[in-house]
């Protein structure tokens, strides 16, 4: 990345994956626990490890349950990921390319949802 003059990265990730898992309802966590998610959250973990270790300035947006539909303009950083939360992935899209061009989020992990 340096090589090629990258500073900042901005990626997807999941909502539950690492310490977010501590903000989910219990309805979340045990489908998190019993379905077979287990192997790509532990696979996101890890590539969040590897950008908190690195010199990148970076940002990983978490989403909560995806949806599809038009943008609304309504995705924000939540504190809690409930059975019902939902946000669209057009939203999502918006709000990675504004963490791309504004370094205000800073390097850190923000779970994503729409209200």
């Amino acid at each position: 990345m340096a090589r090629h003059g990258v500073r900042r990265l901005v990626a997807v990730s999941a909502g539950g994956v690492g310490e977010s898992l501590d903000r989910c309802s219990w309805a979340v966590r045990r489908m998190v626990a019993t379905a077979n998610l287990g192997v790509a959250y532990r696979d996101l973990a890890a590539m969040e490890a590897t950008l908190a270790a690195s010199d990148l300035d970076w940002c990983v947006v978490r989403p909560v349950t995806l949806v599809d539909g038009e943008p609304t303009g309504r995705a924000r950083p939540v504190e809690r990921y409930g059975l019902f939360s939902v946000v669209r992935r057009a939203d999502v899209a918006a709000f990675m390319l504004a963490a791309a061009e504004s370094p205000s989020l800073g390097s850190r992990a923000v779970m994503v949802g729409s209200g």
